[in-house]
């Protein structure tokens, strides 16, 4: 990990410094800390950022049902089994 000497008793480090400063495995050993320290679930995490409003809404709602699955009921599973097989 980046070594940074604190001169003083203030010190900030912003995080895109920090990160800046690692390299790939480090980044992934950030990632893996975060993951497991649950701010972050790693399939939350979509490569695409440049999505519209509506594509971000939609992926946010498809990610409550992934993890409310055992909350659904019968009903709920053959509609979103439905779709599902209209786009696979």
């Amino acid at each position: 990990m980046p070594e940074f000497s604190p001169d003083v008793d203030d010190l900030r480090i912003e995080p895109d410094e920090f990160m800046d400063e690692c390299n790939v495995r480090e980044i992934g050993d950030v990632i893996r800390w975060l993951e497991r320290n649950e701010y972050i679930k790693i399939n939350d995490v979509w490569t695409d950022n440049r999505c519209g409003y509506d594509e971000s809404l939609l992926r946010e709602y498809l990610l409550a049902i992934r993890d409310s699955y055992h909350q659904l009921s019968s009903e709920e599973i053959e509609q979103i089994v439905k779709i599902g097989k209209k786009f696979k």
